[in-house]
């Protein structure tokens, strides 16, 4: 009975009304996270925010229909959330006013107000790994983020497989009832297979390839899947702020038929004297991108000579075989820098890359900054709206092409955090947002996992975990090795 009345008593403090605003001021009140003039679907949870200054706080947020007032705890406002999406469903395609009142005596003085843009909705969940960056893997695991609301589930935890690596998930058209991820460990080493509930163990490496499937991308069809096999090294750097560099001594790409049980070698895309990697796909499926890098001699003592260029070649769905003209998009020899992970927009409009000043993992790149390529006009630009001073790294579309989620180090400087941009009509990306957390000034602070390969899926994943466990424990399948000259 005691909680239900402190409890009761915590709701009508947040809840309680303030009374009739007897001035204003243009003063404009620090907040966190920045919400000021952002674009936001109409399905996302509530911008709880913090006010980081001292006194008494209260917000009123108005829209067509209704508004919500509500008072800050300890500078905090918790965002009623039927009311929240009451207000949303009420003001598509408009704008929400966000006023913060302050208590100055008796009375309440309204501050600058500011606009929030609600525009469509986005794919309902965000699939990611967590984990401490550094040497060891520690606990770490691949989750789920209902993105109407707070709530986190997992998909794959990795101490129920001895703490072992899980990395590299993927979902073929951001369906969640198909997806991919890899297991590094003595016991569960291999790729899990998860399809509509169901889970299946390969063996991806064959004695012909350097590896097993490492970076990977479904073909929109959900039938094959392009991976490059990766010798992967590590190096630390003491002297320099980006103290860790992810790099490859050699690299294919190869394409798995999952119909067929068949990894297909592509000649053209596994030269011993080039490194090809980060493959991905055309909207409709027959085109395939990638980068490639000339291969770096003594690349330990020289990595900052390595450079990736971008590249294109058709792709055959029928047969999963490539074509034999290769077309560069953006040539590392000329232009003098290195992109990665191009990942392309499902109406086919925008092509989105990382270009840092040398190597292709991007993550670990404080001068990692995201550029569009016009597929129609192949013009490049860099998206200046969102690229901010620290490292800008993965990133993926929604079914819709309006909203791309990026990884930014933006926040702190140490980890990398889920962004949220609006691309509207005219391919401009607007002012990005973080991911919404119930109480974002507490959480980002005390937060120590880095939310790694931010992939937006139509629902959520319906697996069991410990399915997952089990079925990685096995034998598995292994993959038959065809070449095609």
């Amino acid at each position: 009975m005691r909680v239900f009345i402190l409890l009761a008593m915590l709701y009508c403090v947040a809840c309680e009304s303030i009374a009739p605003i007897s001035g204003h001021t243009d003063r404009v009140v620090d907040i966190y996270p920045d919400y000021r003039d952002i674009t936001i679907p109409g399905n996302i949870a509530p911008l709880n925010f913090n006010v980081v200054a001292e006194g008494d706080f209260a917000l009123l947020i108005e829209g067509a229909g209704s508004q919500i007032e509500l008072r800050a705890r300890d500078g905090w406002f918790n965002i009623p959330s039927k009311k929240w999406q009451e207000l949303l469903a009420q003001n598509q395609e408009q704008a929400l006013k966000f006023t913060i009142v302050e208590k100055q005596g008796s009375e309440w003085v309204a501050t600058a107000p500011f606009y929030v843009n609600v525009r469509e909705e986005i794919d309902p969940y965000l699939a990611y790994r967590l984990l401490v960056p550094g040497e060891q893997w520690h606990q770490m695991g691949i989750y789920q983020r209902d993105l109407t609301s707070f709530e986190q589930s997992p998909i794959y935890e990795n101490y129920l497989t001895n703490y072992n690596c899980v990395n590299c998930h993927t979902f073929p058209s951001r369906n969640p009832d198909k997806m991919i991820f890899h297991m590094r460990a003595k016991e569960a080493n291999g790729t899990a297979l998860i399809e509509n509930g169901k889970v299946q163990k390969f063996n991806t490496k064959t004695q012909e390839m350097l590896s097993n499937l490492v970076y990977s991308y479904w073909h929109p069809e959900g039938r094959y899947l392009a991976a490059s096999t990766n010798t992967i090294y590590q190096s630390y750097f003491y002297h320099s702020a980006d103290r860790m560099e992810v790099y490859d001594t050699a690299s294919d790409i190869v394409v798995w038929d999952t119909e067929r049980g068949v990894v297909i070698d592509n000649e053209l895309l596994s030269s011993p004297s080039a490194m090809e990697t980060f493959p991905s796909f055309s909207s409709d499926g027959r085109r395939m991108y990638y980068c490639v890098a000339e291969n770096v001699e003594l690349i330990e003592l020289n990595i900052d000579k390595l450079r990736y260029s971008l590249c294109a070649v058709d792709f055959d769905p029928a047969t999963g075989r490539v074509g034999d003209k290769v077309d560069t998009l953006y040539n590392a020899r000329v232009d003098g820098r290195s992109v990665s992970m191009p990942r392309i927009s499902p109406d086919g409009k925008h092509l989105v890359v990382n270009i840092m000043k040398w190597g292709n993992f991007s993550t670990y790149h404080s001068d990692a900054d995201l550029y569009s390529i016009d597929l129609e006009s192949g013009h490049m630009q860099a998206i200046e709206s969102i690229n901010s001073p620290e490292s800008e790294g993965s990133h993926s579309w929604s079914s819709n092409s309006r909203w791309m989620v990026f990884s930014s180090r933006r926040e702190d400087g140490l980890f990398t955090q889920p962004h949220f941009t609006y691309v509207d009509d005219e391919g401009n990306f607007h002012k990005p947002f973080v991911l919404p957390q119930h109480n974002p000034l507490e959480f980002y602070r005390d937060n120590v996992y880095a939310y790694n390969l931010p992939e937006l899926i139509t629902g959520k994943v319906k697996v069991k975990p410990r399915d997952i466990a089990d079925e990685m424990a096995s034998e598995g399948q292994t993959l038959k090795y065809e070449a095609i000259p």
